[in-house]
């Protein structure tokens, strides 16, 4: 595993990544729901009779950008995830020894990183294992920080049309951001792992 993602724009690994967001973009616009959802299904219909491959060339364009901002929580979730597997021998002992006892608790709802929660009953769950745990800790944080990407583009964009489109969904898109931000942890762990 690196502890950087700047690898990922490699050819070999960048194609696989882009078309697995782009099934997350795809995803996250068919599963909104109620009138936000037909404006936002409507608007990419409007994109797609302009470029049918709209979603997958925007993302590329972004990858850079979207990687390098993601970079520094990346960096500290490599960093957890080694002190969790490869730290102190005691404390999986005492982990398990924790678990153990009925009335275990160990780690706070509120302070998820890089910690074992465990309870009664239940298999600890390394969240120092899970970059789709660690990001949705920071669900807002790191969908401002995609949104900065994505307002960055646009002030770069010279493609009009899209840029119309984009301007149309701004407002909404930290309410769309936000639930894809585990399922995006969960992607980008599996091409880094496997790269």
């Amino acid at each position: 595993m690196q502890n950087e993602l700047a690898h990922l724009l490699a050819s070999r690994h960048r194609a696989g990544l882009v078309a697995d967001l782009g099934e997350l973009a795809e995803e996250t616009i068919r599963s909104r729901t109620g009138v936000s959802g037909v404006a936002l299904r409507t608007t990419m219909k409007a994109a797609r009779a302009v470029d049918r491959d709209v979603v997958v060339k925007v993302i590329d364009r972004m990858i850079p950008d979207v990687l390098g901002a993601l970079t520094a929580q990346w960096t500290e979730f490599c960093a957890g995830r080694e002190d969790a597997s490869g730290g102190d021998p005691d404390a999986e002992a005492d982990t398990a020894d924790a678990g153990s006892r009925p009335d275990a608790t160990i780690g706070a709802a509120n302070n998820r990183d890089n910690q074992a929660d465990i309870t009664a009953g239940n298999r600890s769950v390394e969240t120092g294992q899970d970059f789709a745990e660690f990001l949705d800790a920071r669900r807002d944080t790191t969908a401002e920080q995609l949104l900065a990407v994505s307002d960055s583009w646009a002030d770069r964009v010279d493609f009009p049309a899209l840029l119309t489109i984009y301007r149309g969904v701004r407002g909404r898109a930290h309410g769309l951001i936000v639930p894809a931000v585990p399922e995006l942890g969960r992607i980008i762990q599996r091409h880094a792992d496997n790269s």
